[in-house]
């Protein structure tokens, strides 16, 4: 035979017949919707692994050509794991009393979070109400009352003991718009009084008998000089005792505000303690929150004059803003963990920002503009980067590379890192983050970053690679897994034997 006829392929044999009843199905409506990732079986394994690893550092960088399906399957594969998961803490950030500048990060149970803004928020009219109540209360006037006659009976005693005391060193205490001055008393027949212009002069003269009266200039001046001194130095002792008394009064009164001032404090304190107590038992208080809760109760008492204006005077421009909270981070605690998938990954959007109000040319801000950034809101869960837009964006890397490193989050705005002259701005304080970011890219940027950044190794170790081809065998038998979802969603079934004339 020869070589053409060896060779010759008969007609049957030109195309691959396929064993229909090998597929194991008759149409595609028994086939269930493929789940996972076609032919990157390895790339599942790893990145399964990785996410179960739950030890510091264990960060994953999934390396692959566009195209793969390594982004939608991450994503997938994340938002399924996070459900098993427990929903983490709400954050909220509220008024530091003793640095207000440095606002206080407090955490709550997942949910938590807005529900003790709003609490807040009823809290602060509750006060108003109450503690105008509290005052318009004849028990306090009665009982300030009290304390004010107790204090003149004591100041009366003292400045009658003092007024005799003179007496008897023969001075007189006058009280002149200029203060107390003591005047030396002399025993003398009484000053005759000058007659009007145009009056009659008496017609009788008065009695010329000696009374004790104020000594004249004139007397003094006909004094010995010996006399004078002994004048003067009393003087100086009823002058030093005068201002002994002076003192002593100073302290009565600095003890009558004080009285008075606890005695409000104790009112206020009566009178807020149920609205307090109240936030304590439904937030089971300790820790920051129970600090935060002390200092306000503090607060409250020291300014229950400005509930007081409020609540009488509804146009009253009071700011409040200080009892309010923050509510940072909120988190559903019937979703499990979060997934934050970032698309834009620049400084702010990563690491939150402080936002200011312009108001006549003057920029403000407070503890209530402060605002989350992606890490914040994927704490407890997972974080989707693009490697190429993340490493696109102006101290993003840098910034993930910091949290990851020191887990916990500072708010700082890029113009305070950057400006020549120290800006006085908040400084939050640090929240701590505990959460595995997932990075996507080509493995151009992934040997790069593996080349020239020292640290990239320490928190990307676990890199999985997703190839851009498949096994061919699969190519035979993908499109009859990927037909059952689509037939199921527009219809109609295809069997087995068309399938397989494609």
């Amino acid at each position: 035979m020869s070589l053409f006829k060896d060779r010759k392929l008969p007609v049957e044999r030109l195309r691959r017949k396929a064993d229909v009843e090998a597929l194991g199905f008759k149409t595609t409506k028994g086939l269930a919707a493929f789940e996972g990732l076609m032919g990157q079986e390895r790339a599942v394994k790893s990145l399964n692994f990785g996410l179960s690893v739950p030890s510091k550092g264990y960060n994953i960088f999934i390396v692959g050509e566009p195209g793969s399906g390594r982004t939608s399957y991450a994503l997938e594969e994340l938002k399924q794991r996070a459900k098993d998961m427990p929903a983490p803490d709400d954050w909220v950030y509220v008024y530091n009393f003793d640095e207000s500048g440095i606002p206080m990060a407090v955490n709550l149970p997942a949910g938590k979070g807005k529900e003790l803004a709003k609490d807040a928020e009823n809290a602060i009219e509750d006060l108003k109400v109450t503690l105008a109540k509290a005052f318009d209360n004849n028990e306090f006037e009665d009982n300030k009352a009290q304390l004010v006659k107790v204090f003149q009976e004591e100041v009366n005693a003292l400045m009658e003991e003092l007024r005799k005391w003179a007496e008897s060193k023969n001075f007189l205490i006058k009280r002149t718009p200029q203060g107390f001055v003591n005047l030396p008393m002399i025993m003398a027949p009484p000053l005759k009084e000058t007659p009007e212009e145009g009056a009659e002069a008496p017609a009788e003269e008065r009695s010329e008998e000696p009374v004790l009266r104020e000594m004249q200039q004139e007397e003094f001046e006909a004094l010995s000089q010996e006399q004078q001194d002994e004048l003067q130095k009393g003087s100086e002792e009823v002058s030093q005792k005068t201002l002994e008394t002076l003192r002593t009064i100073r302290e009565r009164e600095k003890d009558l505000k004080e009285k008075i001032k606890e005695l409000e404090s104790e009112i206020c304190r009566t009178a807020i303690a149920p609205i307090l107590a109240d936030l304590r038992a439904k937030y089971a208080a300790k820790g920051k929150l129970a600090e935060w809760l002390d200092d306000l109760t503090e607060d409250v008492i020291a300014n229950f004059n400005l509930f007081l204006a409020a609540a009488r005077d509804e146009a009253a421009e009071v700011d409040f803003s200080r009892y309010e909270v923050n509510s940072f981070v909120s988190n559903d605690p019937t979703n499990g963990a979060p997934v934050i998938r970032e698309m834009n990954p620049n400084y702010y959007n990563l690491v939150g920002k402080v936002e200011y109000e312009s108001r006549q040319g003057n920029l403000y801000t407070d503890f209530r503009r402060i605002t989350p950034g992606a890490m914040h809101r994927a704490n407890g869960g997972f974080l989707l980067l693009e490697a190429d837009e993340l490493l696109r964006q102006f101290m993003s890397w840098d910034a993930l590379k910091r949290v990851l490193r020191c887990n916990e989050l500072s708010i700082e705005n890029l113009g305070e890192q950057l400006g020549y002259v120290p800006v006085s701005s908040l400084r939050p304080e640090a929240i701590p983050i505990d959460m595995k970011v997932v990075i996507v890219g080509t493995p151009y940027l992934y040997y790069l970053l593996n080349i020239y950044d020292p640290e990239f190794q320490n928190l990307f170790i676990m890199v999985r690679l997703f190839e851009g081809h498949c096994f061919l065998p699969l190519l035979f038998f993908a499109p009859l897994f990927f037909a059952a979802p689509a037939c199921s969603f527009f219809g109609p079934y295809f069997s087995s034997i068309f399938l397989l004339s494609l």
